[in-house]
């Protein structure tokens, strides 16, 4: 599982990399890696669903981290890009010399949340807990 902790170091790393090659690069977070570092909602996520740019590039990179930190290949994932849409509010989670982290505004994450909710898993507590943040 990835806390909090461990997936800000992920990311830090995954800045180093690019810092290396000379890149810039920008992951939008989604799912449960959003409840653990926006909201502190929950402990931790088994993955971190995202997009990122450039996409060839931050795919490498996080393989090469995973190799380093002896997590599956894809614990950085894009799997969820389906779900956005255009036109909603970022706000942004990380900053770092050549990584961009965000996330979307709650209200969006609220109904990405309802539209994938797999009602047996933690996407139920976090809808919840969305709902009463709002």
């Amino acid at each position: 599982m990835l806390t909090k902790k461990r997936i800000q170091h992920l990311f830090e790393c995954l800045n180093e990399c690019l810092r290396e090659r000379g890149e810039m690069g920008e992951v939008g977070l989604v799912g449960g890696a959003v409840m653990c570092l926006v909201f502190n909602a929950r402990p931790s996520t088994k993955d971190v669903d995202a997009i990122f740019e450039p996409a060839s590039v931050i795919r490498e990179l996080a393989r090469k981290v995973a190799e380093a930190e002896s997590l599956p290949p894809d614990w950085l994932n894009d799997a969820a890009k389906g779900y956005l849409v255009p036109g909603f509010s970022r706000q942004e989670v990380m900053a770092l010399s050549n990584l961009r982290v965000w996330a979307p505004e709650p209200r969006y994450m609220l109904a990405m949340k309802c539209i994938s909710a797999r009602w047996d898993s933690a996407d139920r507590d976090d809808v919840i807990f969305l709902i009463r943040f709002l």
